[in-house]
C-alpha cells in the first residue's frame, strides 16, 4: 500500500484540478487513483461469500464478500467485516481505459461524500491486468429500498422517515458546492441500514454541477479521445415520439426508464430538477408499494411521460391523509423542470411531517413491541387528522412501551400527547395534570426544548380559561427556554403563544410584535404549519384595528397555505377570519357561506371548540338577516360548546350575541340577563374589550326603552375601553348611537358631532355601506320615536323613515 502513498499537498491538488468548474481539466485516471491510495484494498483481503451476483448493473455486478481486517494496524477496522464488492465488467473489445475512468470517478467522488443518508465507500481494488476493477462499500443486509419497503406493513410515519432519509441525501448532494447530480435516482439504488436508515448508493452517473449555469463538470472525461465512440451505456435516454403519436423510438437504458424526467426523453443530460422528478417516484412507491408505471411496457410508459399521463396522487385513496406530501409530489413531476421545487424545499416540508424511524432491523416489526417513538409519531399522524381517539390509543401504546424500558423523554412526550388530546377535548383539567406530569419529567432529566414545549402547553390551557395573567407567566417562561436552547422552531411557537396572550388582552400592538416574530422564523425555517398559524392570528389582530386589507391579505395566504399542506383545521379557521370581514362590509350572503364552510369542516373532523367559533359567525349573520330564532339556537349551540370547555373568551362572545338577539326580539329581560353574566366573566377575567361589547349591548338596550341616563352612561363606558384597546369599528358604531340618542334627547348639534366622528372613522375604514348610513343620517330629517331601532348599525338596512 505504501508503494502507492502520494504527498497530502498533492492529493489536494489534483482533487482540485479533477472538480475545475470548466470540465476542460484532463486528468489520468490512474494519477487521480494513485491520490486516493488510502482507499486501496489488497486483494488477497477479499474473500467471496456467494458465487453468484446478488445485483446487476449496467457496468458492474455487485457480489457479497468478506474483508479480513489489513496486517497494518493503521486501519480503523480490527475486525473482519461483511462488504459488497461492486465489480466493474472489463471488456476486452474496448480496453481497459473506460473501465478504469468509472472506477476512478466513482472512488473520487464518493471519498468526498460525509452523510448519514449517502453510502460510505471502503475502499477499491484495481488490478486490471488481471480484469479487476472493484469498490468495496458496507453490505446492508436489509437489501433495497423497494425490497425493504415489501418485507412488512409499515405504517405511515416510518414510510416518511424512509422519504426524509432519501431526500436528506439528495439535498446533501445538491447543496454541495458545486452541487453533485446523482443522475440515477431510484428504489433499486436506495440501500437500508440495519437501523432502517436509507442510504444513496451507486454514483457512476454522478456528476458535478456549474451551480450558476446547472451544467455538468465532469471530475474526469468520460472520453478520453474526441473521435471515440460514444458508451451507449453512459448515454442520456432518449424517446422520440412520431408525429402521429402512433409510434416511439427509445435509445439508451431502459431500465431507468420509469425513474425518467421527460427532459432525458428528449436528449437532455441529467440536472438537478430531474433527481428531483425520480424522488417524487420514490416517494410514490414508498407509499404505494408498486413500481413507476408498473404493468406499463417501455413503449406505454414512455409515451405517458411525454404526454404528462401521470398518476393523480390527491385521488388515491392511500394518499388522502398527507396531503402535503402528495401535493409536493404532484410539485416533483411538473413538466418544466424550473418549476420543480428545489431538495432543500423538499427537504424542509418532510421534516416537518410526523415521522419516525423504524430502528434496529433486529428489533421485531410486532405492533406490540415497537418503539415508543413509533406509537408517538402514529399518534400525531392522528391528532393532525382530529383523530383524536385513536391518538390517545397511540399515546398509552407509548406510555406502555415506554415504561419498562424507562425511557422517561419518551413517557414525559407521550404524557404530554394526552394532554394536548384532552385540551382539545375540553377537558382542561385533565390537560393541566398531564401537562404538570410531564413538566416534572422533563425538568428532571433537563430536556430543555421538551420542558418548554410542556411549559408553553400549559400557557394555553390557562388562556382558555381566561387567567391572563398565569398564560403570560407560563409564556414567557417558554420564550426563555426556546431562546437558551437555541430551538428556533420553538422559539416561535413561543413568540406566537405571547402573541395570543397579548391579543385576548387586547394589547395588539405587543400582540403584533410576537406575531409577526414568529411569521419570520416560521418562514425562514419553512415551518408551513406554525406559519399558517401566526397568519391566522396577525390576520384576526389587524381585523380587530380595523385593516381590512391587511387582514385579507393574511387570511388568504393562510387558508393558501393550510389547503396545500392539507391543514383543515386551519383552512376553516381562516375561512371564519374572512367571514367576519365580509359580514362587517355588509355582504351577509358571502359570509354565511364562508361560516358555513367552515363549520362542514370542523363538523367533519369532529373539532367541537371550532364548531363553536363558525357558530358565532352564522348567529351574527342570522342577526343582520333578522331570523332570530336561527341567530338563537346557534348561539346557545355554541355557548354550550365554549362552556364544556370552559373558554371564557368564547363563552362571552357567545351569551353577547344571545343578549342582541333577545334584545332586537323585545325580549329585555332575558337580555339582561345575557349581559349580566357577560359582564360577570369579563370582570373576573378582566376581558376588556367583552366588557366593551357588553356595555354597548346594555347601552342599545337603555336606548331602546328610552332610559337616556342609563344609555349614555353605558356608552360612554364601552366608547372609553374602545378608544384605549384601538378598536376602531366599535368606537365609530358607538359614536353612532351616541349620535342618535343625542337626536332623540333633541341635542342636535351633539348628535351631528357624533355622527361626524362616525363617519370619519368609517371613511378610515373604507366600509361604504356605513359610510352611507351617516351621510343619510347627516342630511335629515332626524327620526325620533324608535331611531336607535330604525338607525341601528346591526340591522342589514336602515328602515325606512317617514
Amino acid at each position: 500500500m505504501t508503494d502507492h502513498l502520494v504527498d497530502e499537498e498533492q492529493r489536494h491538488q489534483l482533487s482540485s484540478e479533477a472538480c475545475a468548474p470548466t470540465g476542460n481539466v484532463r486528468i489520468s485516471p490512474r494519477q487521480l487513483l494513485q491520490s486516493l491510495s488510502t482507499f486501496r484494498i489488497e486483494r488477497t483481503r477479499i474473500e467471496p461469500l456467494e458465487a453468484e451476483s446478488c445485483g446487476a448493473g449496467r457496468n458492474a455486478d455487485v457480489v457479497r464478500a468478506r474483508l479480513e481486517p489489513a496486517e497494518s494496524s493503521t486501519t480503523s477496522h480490527t475486525e473482519t467485516q461483511d462488504v459488497a464488492v461492486k465489480k466493474m465488467r472489463v471488456d476486452d473489445d474496448i480496453g481497459d481505459t473506460p473501465v478504469l475512468m468509472m472506477l476512478a470517478h466513482e472512488v473520487h467522488l464518493l471519498s468526498r461524500l460525509s452523510s448519514p443518508n449517502i453510502i460510505r465507500i471502503i475502499g477499491f481494488v484495481e488490478d486490471l491486468k488481471n480484469g479487476i476493477a472493484w469498490i468495496v462499500l458496507p453490505w446492508e443486509k436489509n437489501g433495497n429500498l423497494q425490497e425493504f419497503i415489501q418485507s412488512a406493513k409499515w405504517e405511515l410515519p416510518e414510510r416518511i422517515s424512509l422519504i426524509y432519509d432519501v431526500i436528506s441525501g439528495v439535498d446533501y448532494l445538491h447543496c454541495r458546492e458545486p452541487p453533485i447530480c446523482h443522475g440515477d435516482l431510484k428504489s433499486l439504488n436506495i440501500l437500508v441500514t440495519d437501523r432502517s436508515r436509507a442510504l444513496l448508493t451507486d454514483f457512476g452517473s454522478a456528476r458535478s454541477l456549474d451551480s450558476s449555469v446547472g451544467e455538468r463538470t465532469l471530475s474526469i472525461p468520460l472520453h478520453p479521445r474526441p473521435e471515440a465512440t460514444e458508451d451507449p451505456q453512459l448515454r442520456a435516454p432518449r424517446a422520440d415520439v412520431a408525429a402521429s403519436g402512433a409510434s416511439i423510438t427509445l435509445t439508451g437504458p431502459a431500465w431507468t426508464l420509469r425513474w425518467a424526467a421527460p427532459e432525458l426523453l428528449d436528449g437532455h443530460l441529467p440536472n438537478l430538477a430531474s433527481d428531483i422528478w425520480a424522488f417524487g417516484w420514490i416517494c410514490w412507491e414508498i407509499l404505494t408499494g408498486n413500481l413507476p408505471f408498473v404493468g406499463e411496457n417501455d413503449v406505454s410508459t414512455a409515451r405517458r411521460i411525454v404526454e404528462g399521463e401521470l398518476p393523480s396522487v390527491l385521488g388515491d385513496g392511500r394518499l388522502n391523509q398527507i396531503t402535503a406530501l402528495a401535493n409536493l409530489m404532484t410539485e416533483c413531476w411538473l413538466l418544466h423542470p424550473s418549476k420543480r421545487p428545489a431538495a432543500k424545499t423538499c427537504e424542509r416540508q418532510i421534516y416537518w411531517m410526523d415521522h419516525s424511524p423504524l430502528g434496529s432491523s433486529n428489533e421485531s416489526t410486532s405492533f406490540e413491541i415497537r418503539s415508543p417513538w413509533f406509537f408517538f409519531s402514529l399518534a400525531c399522524v392522528h391528532m393532525a387528522q382530529d383523530k383524536l381517539e385513536d391518538a390517545e390509543a397511540e399515546f398509552h401504546r407509548s406510555i406502555d412501551a415506554a415504561c419498562p424500558r424507562k425511557n422517561h423523554k419518551a413517557l414525559a412526550y407521550a404524557v404530554r400527547g394526552l394532554g394536548r388530546v384532552y385540551y382539545r377535548r375540553g377537558e382542561s383539567f385533565k390537560a393541566e395534570r398531564s401537562f404538570v406530569c410531564a413538566r416534572y419529567i422533563l425538568s428532571q432529566i433537563g430536556d430543555q426544548s421538551g420542558l418548554a414545549y410542556t411549559v408553553k402547553a400549559l400557557g394555553e390551557v390557562f388562556l382558555r380559561r381566561g387567567e391572563y395573567d398565569r398564560a403570560e407567566e407560563l409564556s414567557v417562561a417558554a420564550f426563555d427556554i426556546f431562546s437558551r436552547a437555541g430551538d428556533q422552531n420553538g422559539f416561535a411557537w413561543a413568540a406566537k403563544a405571547l402573541g395570543d396572550v397579548y391579543h385576548q388582552q387586547g394589547e395588539w400592538p405587543k400582540a403584533l410584535g410576537f406575531y409577526i416574530t414568529a411569521r419570520d422564523i416560521f418562514s425562514q425555517i419553512e415551518n408551513q404549519f406554525g406559519l399558517a398559524n401566526t397568519l391566522n392570528g396577525l390576520g384576526d389582530t389587524y381585523h380587530l384595528q380595523g385593516k381590512y386589507s391587511e387582514t385579507e391579505v393574511h387570511y388568504f395566504a393562510a387558508r393558501d397555505i393550510c389547503a396545500r399542506i392539507g391543514n383543515q383545521v386551519g383552512t376553516a379557521c381562516a375561512l371564519i377570519g374572512l367571514g367576519d370581514v365580509d359580514r362587517l362590509r355588509g355582504e351577509h350572503y358571502k359570509a354565511e357561506k364562508l361560516y358555513t364552510a367552515a363549520r362542514d369542516i370542523y363538523v367533519q373532523f369532529g373539532d367541537q371548540h371550532g364548531l363553536a367559533s363558525a357558530l358565532n359567525g352564522l348567529g351574527g349573520v342570522h342577526i343582520m338577516q333578522e331570523e332570530y330564532a336561527k341567530a338563537e339556537e346557534t348561539y346557545i349551540a355554541s355557548r354550550d360548546i365554549y362552556a364544556r370547555f370552559g373558554d371564557q373568551n368564547g363563552l362571552v362572545k357567545a351569551l353577547t350575541g344571545l343578549g342582541d338577539v333577545h334584545r332586537l326580539r323585545g325580549e329585555y329581560s332575558e337580555a339582561e340577563t345575557a349581559y349580566s353574566a357577560c359582564s360577570d366573566i369579563c370582570s373576573r377575567i378582566k376581558y376588556q374589550l367583552g366588557l366593551a361589547n357588553v356595555y354597548t349591548g346594555r347601552g342599545h338596550l337603555y336606548f331602546e326603552r328610552e332610559n337616556y341616563a342609563e344609555a349614555e352612561n353605558s356608552y360612554k363606558e364601552s366608547r372609553e375601553i374602545y378608544s384605549k384597546l384601538g378598536e376602531k369599528f366599535s368606537l365609530a358604531t358607538n359614536m353612532w348611537y351616541t349620535g342618535l340618542l343625542r337626536r332623540a334627547q333633541s341635542l342636535y348639534k351633539e348628535a351631528e358631532g357624533f355622527a361626524l366622528n362616525s363617519l370619519a372613522l368609517y371613511s378610515e375604514l373604507r366600509l361604504e355601506n356605513y359610510v352611507l348610513r351617516c351621510n343619510q343620517f347627516l342630511k335629515g330629517p332626524w327620526p325620533c320615536k324608535d331611531a336607535g331601532k330604525q338607525w341601528d348599525m346591526v340591522s342589514p338596512r336602515p328602515k325606512s323613515v317617514d
